[in-house]
């Protein structure tokens, strides 16, 4: 800004004498609202030399620049144009594109098999099984009727039998006869079982193996199960259906059920002392010097 000098005589804010060069100056325009864009203090023939500047009002600026301005879009317009370029949604369970073909993708995994599960109570310890029904219907329904009677209170695991001992497997077994497996006496009333005798399943059949902590039934002839059975403790393949060489008869033993819990517990009673003895010499050797009471065979909650 240029500071004026005021003349000798001249009283502040007078006018002063027009020079020789000066041209004249039009008025600024004036907006609506009687604002200039730049105003003079007082001079009424144009704005002087101390005219101060004045801000402008936007509406004058406007007029002034008519420039076009940039406009401030909403958020909501971006937003929505974010979601028209975003992919869209698959709904859950729906095969996207560029999946492989329904053969090819991954299959759910088949539902669990199902199992009766039942508790053995013993002096030794608990020992909890679970029965296939599916794959032995025949073993499983005939065990049940004895567990549901109650009729193995009482009973006991009295046999049991050591590979490093010699023996062709390893197994615990027990049951209501061992007074005729240490006789002989097959015909002995006191040990006759209350339901006859059942059909032969074999392992073929139900697909379970005589291996570790399977349970299967005991027997004589095949088709004569009934009230005994034997854990294996070994995986016992001469057990199984066609195994066991000329001195069997191929048909193997049924299997109808696996330890689930208190496995420790059939290992403790195949240790104990088996020097009983016996009229039976295929098991000789074999009779628990004490046998293990069974105190009830029930089914689990």
């Amino acid at each position: 800004m240029f500071r004026e000098r005021r003349a000798a005589g001249r009283p502040a804010g007078a006018a002063r004498e027009p020079r020789d060069g000066d041209r004249a100056r039009p008025a600024p325009p004036q907006n609506e609202a009687g604002d200039a864009g730049f105003l003079a203090e007082s001079d009424p023939a144009g704005p002087s030399p101390a005219a101060r500047m004045v801000r402008p009002a936007p509406a004058t600026l406007e007029a002034m620049n008519p420039r076009p301005r940039l406009r401030l879009l909403p958020f909501t317009f971006f937003a929505g144009l974010a979601f028209l370029a975003a992919p869209a949604a698959i709904p859950p369970g729906a095969v996207p594109a560029g999946a492989p073909p329904a053969a090819e993708a991954e299959r759910p995994p088949p539902a669990e098999e199902r199992t009766v599960r039942v508790v053995f109570e013993t002096a030794a310890g608990e020992i909890e099984v679970a029965l296939y029904p599916d794959r032995a219907p025949l073993s499983v329904a005939q065990f049940l009727r004895y567990v549901d009677g109650g009729h193995y209170a009482g009973a006991t695991f009295y046999r049991a039998t050591r590979t490093e001992a010699g023996a062709a497997f390893d197994i615990v077994q027990g049951g209501l006869r061992r007074l005729p497996m240490l006789t002989g006496d097959e015909g002995d009333a006191e040990a006759e079982p209350p339901f006859p005798p059942i059909a032969h399943e074999t392992t073929d059949d139900t697909g379970i193996r005589n291996e570790r902590g399977v349970l299967a039934y005991a027997r004589r002839a095949s088709g004569t199960a009934n009230s005994e059975f034997f854990f294996n403790l070994g995986d016992s393949r001469v057990l199984n259906t066609g195994e066991g060489g000329p001195d069997r008869d191929g048909h193997g033993y049924a299997t109808f059920g696996r330890v689930v819990r208190g496995l420790e517990v059939l290992d403790a009673i195949r240790q104990l002392p088996t020097d009983t003895p016996t009229e039976v010499e295929v098991v000789q050797g074999q009779i628990l010097n004490d046998p293990v009471p069974i105190l009830r065979i029930r089914r689990a909650p």
